[in-house]
């Protein structure tokens, strides 16, 4: 490598790293209501890393630069923050900028109240360019790599569509398409949330809205890790709630697909004659 070339790529984080220390330290100034903290992380944030938001798991945080990494983190928090201002988070699903759009869409999704799609899938048509997407890398090299190896462009309405994908994957309701470079998936079909949303619009709770809380809570880990043992119990509480035929059903959904449970929940006794 040259030095020119050695001397941009050692750049690139410090210039990151002190991209993410201004916004933080902007972040602690000011207590705001959703609509500053999300103008504030328009202005300032550099990526929106749309699965492992979804997801709620950083699939490379060993292999990210590490200012990103923790800026990501950061992004997080601040929409976790602004979940409680619902009716603020719908209008800015309006606004011009399509940053904005794109940060309200990932504070409604972390809500995980499926009531949210509807709002969320009026945007999956949505072309307007937002931040670049964080995602996986497409080579197996350890260690921490360029920022080039992991992001790409994304449109709000690849953003929207992500969100929804991940409901009706719960519901195995898509084949099964392995994400492409950058852990990106393939556009869904333009009839995919209406059908989707056709049997579930006016019920109440549904088993695959049990397995995307489970999946989000786990991380999907196997063997489920110590530190989101108290989110797969979280969601355990919400399910032991229902009544007993709905929660011995809703459990067995939510067991099949996620196995490492058993160290929570003991299979059941066989029955006897």
């Amino acid at each position: 490598m040259s030095p020119q070339g050695m001397c941009l790529r050692l750049q690139v984080p410090l210039l990151l790293s002190l991209a993410f220390i201004a916004m933080v330290a902007e972040a602690g100034q000011v207590p705001s209501n959703a609509e500053q903290r999300l103008e504030r992380l328009a202005r300032e944030a550099t990526h929106f890393a749309t699965g492992e938001i979804v997801s709620n798991a950083w699939h490379e945080e060993r292999r990210w630069p590490i200012a990103l990494l923790e800026e990501q983190r950061h992004v997080l928090k601040e929409l976790q923050a602004a979940t409680e201002e619902h009716q603020m988070l719908q209008s800015l699903l309006e606004n011009q900028n399509p940053k904005i759009r794109t940060l309200a869409l990932g504070a409604l999704f972390i809500r995980e109240d499926p009531q949210d799609l509807p709002l969320i899938a009026r945007l999956a048509n949505d072309e307007a360019s937002t931040f670049p997407r964080l995602g996986m890398a497409a080579t197996s090299q350890p260690g921490r790599l360029p920022l080039s190896y992991f992001e790409r462009p994304q449109t709000v309405g690849n953003v929207a569509q992500e969100m929804i994908r991940f409901y009706s994957d719960a519901a195995d309701r898509l084949p099964f398409e392995g994400a492409g470079p950058f852990g990106r998936q393939p556009p869904l079909p333009s009839s995919a949330f209406d059908e989707y949303w056709a049997g579930r619009s006016t019920r109440g709770r549904c088993a695959s809205w049990f397995l995307v809380k489970m999946r989000r809570a786990t991380r999907r880990t196997s063997p489920l890790q110590l530190q989101y043992e108290a989110d797969a119990r979280r969601v355990l509480g919400e399910i032991d709630a229902l009544p007993p035929v709905e929660r011995a059903l809703t459990l067995l959904y939510v067991r099949v697909d996620q196995a490492q449970l058993r160290t929570l929940v003991p299979d059941p006794e066989p029955f006897t004659t």
